[in-house]
């Protein structure tokens, strides 16, 4: 009983909990409700007296009017004798404020042409609604000396038009409140920009629409014979050619917008220029929008008629040169700020140029980009020279937002290949200044620009990737000199950013990326499967080649980086060799081919070497190592094709990992048998798996290898012997007796190994005195 009294007082309590708390959330949601609902109603009642404020005269005026309308008040009207001086005082008086308005007016005026540019006078005196106030009030002001007369209005008595007159009199007023504002607009910089930006887009507008309707109308009355091959957007572009004073409209009022910018920025007002700067982009973008259709292409003298230039390019150029200069004096200035602003302006240009299509075609106005790119390029080497490396670093962004928003069907090889010349002369001028923590980032940005080019231009990159990888091959000698010359740290070393295999825009990043292209065709059966990605592997793997061939790489941190980002990508090739998208040996032998240029190049890198560090030449050997143990796994096939696959690949591992013991043992940094061994254990590891497999030729071939070292031409086999002895005793304890180590790291080797070889009997029948050749008896 008492059991059921505490469960029916928990429920109870329980439910009671369950309102409680329902009922405070749904008053929350009415009290926020209702704060929000007073605060619109408090917004909105804001506005309305504002509003109000505008037209505060005439409704008192009105309200008084109405007042003397009243029969008691119309009563003492009439007995005033004199109403003609009341009319004729209140036009004067309006005719007084007039005058003094637009006298007065000439001050703020003045100091707007003085702050801006003498463009904002012709604003002025061309403005509808001034104009529109000046002949309201004059006609108020004559109307009432009419009414000053008697009986001019037949029918209507002086009492019932005085009334009339006020309200007319608080009209007036609220209008001059009306001229007041507008002229105190002028001396805000963003409405006076906004006025010279709407004008000439108006005009742009205005033009065009006469154009096309000239060219329609003198299309139309062309003879039927005389139609043929014309259009009336041919006529259009003869119209353009005929009439070429529209651009002095249009440059002089650009260099006005422009000439406010220079002043802002000589007055620090970063916010005026960088309106100013936004407009001249938004006038730009107009014209060629305008213009998109009828432009005409003609070969470019300048360029010895190579390329095509339009017959709008004189007015980009303007603009272009226009903000240039606002750029330069930026830059001059220090002013990050206003200069990146230039930047951005040149960029939404570039890609609306890139976005523009004519008749489904996006070629004809590939020409267009040119400026805006170079203009772009030119500002980022002037900001660099003045250190403001933020100026930089956007513009690097920007040229990647231009190549991420091109659309699909276009793409224009030419420009992308001046930015690889760019981006070099950048990083160039970093290293020579040893400004070297900017010189990842610009190199993030290529590296970001090859990823967005992957993806979506994957058939026209062969060339930007050639490009960008002979501009890292040329700076690499620079990034060596400074790493002897300063003492860099290991994690954040300049120029490593391609070989950061944590970096999702690195080259190993990249490869993996390029599998998405790997698809088989099913047109056509025997096609490559692999193609596309071949044919840029091809372009890294000789990279890397180049890099060992003209680089001493030996002491360098950069050997790491590119060891661990080699193995990165022979992970991807192994992981596409465990489930091939095709069987014909002649693709598989391509892959295979590209494994082996890759890993050729550790066998050029240290025989060019001058000295080895020990630690680089045992994390090299510890990666050939994985990589051909990683070939015995049973992922990849068993099948007799696939087995002289691995066989080529695990030869070109052994044949590397021999050629750099030599090495070391002439020229490593601390060359004594222990580490020597250290290194010969490597085959060993291959040795012991090839022989668990049963793969006699692997273990002749490693047992060759290691006879024929330089180690023991050097030294005493006897006691590399020992040494080797000892190393072997060690590697069996580290694999099978300490329990600590059963849980090796597989990205080593001999976790590898740990994986692969469980029976412990089968190392200890296996010594390393069992290894004859002839040097050794030779020797003996």
């Amino acid at each position: 009983m008492k059991t059921k009294i505490n469960n029916l007082l928990f429920r109870i309590k329980q439910q009671t909990y369950k309102i409680t708390r329902e009922a405070i959330r749904r008053i929350l949601q009415i009290s926020i409700r209702s704060v929000d609902f007073l605060y619109k109603l408090w917004a909105y009642f804001k506005r309305l007296v504002s509003g109000f404020s505008n037209i505060a005269i005439s409704f008192l005026s009105s309200l008084l009017a109405i007042f003397l309308l009243l029969p008691s008040s119309q009563a003492r009207i009439n007995c005033y004798n004199n109403m003609d001086t009341i009319f004729i005082a209140i036009g004067g008086t309006l005719i007084t404020i007039l005058v003094l308005a637009f006298t007065l007016a000439i001050i703020p005026i003045q100091r707007a042409v003085e702050s801006f540019s003498p463009s904002i006078s012709y604003l002025y005196r061309n403005d509808n609604v001034t104009k529109l106030i000046f002949i309201l009030i004059s006609l108020f002001a004559l109307v009432s000396f009419v009414l000053s007369i008697d009986s001019i209005i037949v029918g209507t008595k002086a009492s019932v038009l005085l009334p009339i007159d006020l309200f007319v009199v608080g009209v007036s007023l609220d209008l001059l409140r009306l001229h007041h504002r507008r002229i105190c607009l002028l001396l805000e910089p963003s409405i006076a920009i906004q006025k010279l930006s709407k004008l000439i887009i108006n005009y742009i507008r205005t033009n065009q629409r006469r154009i096309s309707r000239y060219a329609k109308l003198g299309f139309y009355t062309l003879p039927e014979s005389e139609k043929e091959g014309k259009n009336p957007t041919s006529l259009e572009s003869a119209l353009y050619l005929s009439n070429p004073d529209h651009k002095k409209f249009l440059s002089q009022n650009i260099g006005e917008i422009a000439e406010i910018a220079n002043k802002a920025l000589a007055k620090n007002e970063i916010h005026t220029a960088n309106t100013a700067i936004s407009s001249l982009a938004n006038v730009c973008i107009h014209y060629i929008e305008s213009r998109k259709n009828n432009l005409v292409l003609y070969p470019s003298r300048d360029a010895l008629y190579l390329i095509n230039q339009s017959d709008i390019d004189s007015l980009l150029n303007k603009i272009y040169q226009n903000l240039s200069d606002v750029a330069q004096n930026a830059i001059r200035a220090s002013d990050q700020t206003s200069c990146t602003y230039v930047l951005k302006a040149f960029g939404k240009i570039a890609v609306f140029i890139s976005n523009l299509e004519f008749g489904g075609n996006r070629n004809r106005y590939k020409n267009l980009l040119f400026a805006p790119v170079s203009f772009l390029g030119d500002l980022m080497e002037k900001a660099q020279a003045q250190e403001l490396d933020e100026v930089v670093l956007q513009g690097c962004y920007i040229l990647d937002d231009l190549t991420f928003r091109s659309p699909d069907d276009f793409h224009f090889i030419e420009v992308d290949l001046s930015n690889s010349k760019l981006y070099f002369r950048i990083i160039r001028n970093y290293f020579i200044s040893g400004r070297l923590d900017f010189i990842n980032k610009v190199l993030e940005s290529m590296l970001t620009r090859l990823h967005i080019l992957l993806e979506k231009h994957p058939r026209s990159l062969f060339h930007i990737l050639k490009s960008s990888l002979e501009t890292i091959e040329h700076l690499m000698p620079l990034a060596l000199v400074r790493e002897k010359q300063s003492n860099l740290n290991f994690m954040f070393l300049p120029f490593s950013m391609p070989y950061q295999i944590t970096n999702d825009k690195s080259l190993a990043a990249f490869v993996q990326q390029a599998t998405l292209l790997n698809r088989v065709d099913e047109e056509r059966e025997f096609a490559n499967p692999y193609s596309h990605f071949s044919e840029y592997n091809h372009q890294i793997a000789w990279h890397f080649r180049k890099l060992a061939e003209n680089c001493d790489f030996g002491y360098s941190a950069f050997l790491w980086y590119i060891i661990e980002s080699i193995k990165s990508i022979m992970i991807v090739y192994l992981k596409i060799l465990e489930s091939p998208l095709t069987n014909i040996q002649n693709h598989l032998d391509d892959l295979v081919k590209d494994m082996t240029l890759y890993m050729s190049f550790f066998w050029v890198a240290f025989s060019k070497s001058t000295k080895i560090k020990h630690y680089y030449a045992m994390e090299a050997c510890d990666a050939l190592t994985w990589i051909a143990l990683y070939c015995y796994s049973e992922k990849i096939s068993q099948e007799n094709s696939f087995i002289l696959l691995k066989m080529k690949i695990v030869d070109s591992c052994v044949s590397n990992i021999a050629s750099i013991i030599d090495s070391y043992t002439e020229v490593g940094e601390d060359r004594n048998f222990y580490n020597i061994t250290d290194l010969i254990m490597h085959l060993w590891y291959i040795r012991l798996l090839a022989l668990k497999r049963n793969e006699i030729y692997q273990v002749k071939n490693i047992d060759s290898k290691i006879g024929k070292l330089k180690a023991y031409e050097k030294g005493d086999w006897t006691e590399i012997e020992e040494i080797f002895e000892l190393r072997h005793r060690q590697l069996i304890k580290e694999l099978f007796e300490n329990s600590r180590m059963r849980a090796l790291d597989q990205n080593k080797a001999i976790g590898l190994l740990r994986y692969f070889l469980t029976e412990k009997e089968f190392l200890e029948h296996q010594s390393p005195r069992n290894i004859k050749s002839e040097k050794n008896v030779k020797g003996k």
